[in-house]
């Protein structure tokens, strides 16, 4: 019998021990609850409830003291003073330092979501964790930017700047003038925006079966564990601290509300009506008279939760702990055949499952940055430069001025797409006017080889992919397609959307390309990840589909290459 007991599920060894315990103290219980205990007990709720919920407005009145501190730090950088003072007189280079600042700023902080600093002709830098939308024309039609302006060197506190800024979640927008150390005259703006996890920090060490928190902004709840039922017609906008007694008898609870100072956020609190810790003089002959019978259940609970709950626990906890520290291992637990033997395999079960996982995103990210390397590497490479730059010299020779400045235009023009400040994807309109312009800049030279055609849909320009996957193609179409054939060509880029896929064409009327020298070209493991073999890995990654790419081709006509993009 006992064997069997000890293969029983958790909640049946549970069941079985509790039962006789839930029977023999259901009626004394019943009496003492009804009769003696419960006006202590709403004493003492309502006591807990101005504790617990002072404590939690503590907690998060120092919180932002913090982000307040990070704020004064910002505005007494003087990386970040020198972009505000000279952020638009000399170049970006102000402008990166600041922002690199910011970011080692906002790590001291977990809270913190992103940093805005704007400068006084409107123009913003910011950091940021999260994908954070900012209406920059919205910022002063709010009423707070004057309030802030007659704070004099205080901060105002809005829910994502009063619609200023949008994302995934909400924010807290902790704003505030940036005024010159010396003069004390407005130079900028700083807002703070801060995660919602600052106020779930607040109280998540109070959490239990019989609380429940929660913030309101003006008289909306915006963040915690509260239900709405929960709430109900409560006047959130209060002034001063409140307290409500709601329900009856088994129902009841106690709701504080508790206005934070300087913000337009109340606390909410909410505790259920409970037996515990509440022992009172007129309830000492209930204790004494089941004090006996209480020892020994409450030691026969003990071990056994320590045997079978509490010792396996503990060391699953132990292991799960160590992830956070990063140290990922599997549990080595000896159990019985119950839950907390599931949890355990389950958990194992995950952790193999995520290093693998781990591993192939190292894997993706480090292919996909070496491709794309490899493809900004090919064309700052000097070869390409140094040809139109000889070719823009020849046209000063010959006094052919406009040509010369709309040479160099569509050179500037060409990197500075070309780049794109670093970003990994890019509109397919931007891709097509990188292409223009490397063409632009290839007629200067090869005017004679080849002419360019564009059939672009025009619903698709907004449509985002990544970023230089047609330069290559059209490179090879004119290097290795039209300049061989020796006879004027047409390079052709058709962009249109079918059965809900982007395809995108590059044609070229040059020599074409064989079956088996396609084959030797996508198989080779020796071949640079540069051109059609490079591009078509990278799309690969991106979207992680084999079926990506179609090559049409008559040898000594045409070459067609087809990307289809799929539309996520």
């Amino acid at each position: 019998m006992f064997k069997r007991f000890l293969d029983l599920k958790l909640k049946q060894k549970i069941k079985y021990l509790f039962l006789f315990i839930i029977m023999s103290y259901m009626i004394i219980f019943f009496i003492a609850y009804a009769f003696v205990l419960k006006r202590n007990m709403v004493q003492y709720a309502f006591e807990n409830n101005l504790n617990t919920i002072t404590a939690v407005g503590n907690n998060l009145e120092t919180e932002f003291v913090t982000i307040n501190n990070v704020s004064k730090l910002i505005l007494t950088d003087s990386i970040i003073n020198k972009y505000l003072d000279n952020g638009y007189k000399e170049g970006v280079r102000h402008a990166q330092e600041a922002k690199s600042a910011l970011f080692d700023l906002m790590n001291t902080f977990n809270h913190i979501n992103s940093i805005y600093v704007f400068n006084k002709e409107g123009g913003y830098i910011n950091v940021s964790r999260n994908t954070v939308k900012l209406d920059s024309a919205r910022i002063q039609e709010h009423q707070w930017y004057d309030e802030i302006v007659q704070a004099a060197g205080g901060y105002r506190i809005r829910l994502d700047g009063d619609g200023a800024f949008s994302g995934k979640e909400q924010v807290i927008s902790f704003i505030r003038l940036m005024n010159d150390i010396e003069t004390q005259q407005p130079k900028g703006m700083l807002i703070i925006n801060v995660s919602k996890s600052i106020f779930t920090s607040t109280y998540k060490d109070m959490i239990g079966g019989n609380k429940s928190f929660g913030y309101a902004y003006g008289n909306k709840l915006f963040c915690g564990n509260l239900s709405i039922e929960q709430i109900g017609d409560l006047a959130l906008e209060q002034k001063h601290y409140v307290q409500y007694k709601e329900g009856f008898i088994v129902n009841e609870s106690v709701t504080g509300l508790y206005p934070i100072e300087n913000m337009p956020i109340t606390l909410i609190a909410v505790e259920k009506i409970g037996i515990s810790k509440m022992i009172s003089k007129e309830a000492g002959w209930i204790i004494g008279s089941i004090l006996i019978l209480t020892l020994i259940a409450m030691s026969m609970i003990g071990v056994f939760i320590s045997i079978f709950i509490t010792n396996p626990i503990e060391k699953l906890v132990a292991t799960m702990k160590s992830f956070k520290q990063g140290k990922v291992q599997k549990v080595s637990l000896s159990v019985a055949n119950d839950e907390i033997g599931d949890l355990k395999e389950s958990y194992n079960g995950m952790i193999k499952e995520m290093n693998d996982l781990i591993t192939q995103l190292i894997n993706k990210e480090k292919f996909i940055q070496k491709a794309e390397l490899e493809v900004l590497q090919e064309q700052i490479k000097p070869h390409f430069l140094y040809n139109t730059l000889d070719t823009i010299a020849y046209l000063a020779l010959e006094n052919d001025a406009i040509h010369v400045y709309q040479a160099l235009e569509t050179l500037g023009s060409f990197y500075r797409k070309f780049l794109s400040k670093g970003s990994r994807e890019i509109t397919i309109k931007g891709e097509i006017e990188i292409i223009k312009d490397y063409l632009s800049l290839q007629k200067l030279r090869y005017e004679e080889v080849f002419e360019d055609e564009y059939n672009i849909q025009d619903d698709l320009l907004d449509f985002k992919i990544p970023k230089l996957i047609l330069q290559p193609l059209v490179e090879n179409s004119l290097y290795h397609g039209l300049r061989p054939k020796g006879e004027k060509g047409l390079i052709k880029i058709t962009v249109e959307k079918l059965e809900g896929q982007i395809h995108i064409k590059v044609y070229d009327s040059g020599i074409g390309i064989d079956v088996e020298q396609l084959h030797t070209i996508m198989n080779s493991k020796e071949h640079k990840s540069f051109g059609l073999k490079g591009t078509i890995e990278r799309i690969r990654y991106y979207y992680s589909k084999e079926d990506v790419f179609k090559v049409r081709s008559q040898v000594g006509v045409f070459t067609e290459i087809e990307i289809i993009i799929p539309v996520i």
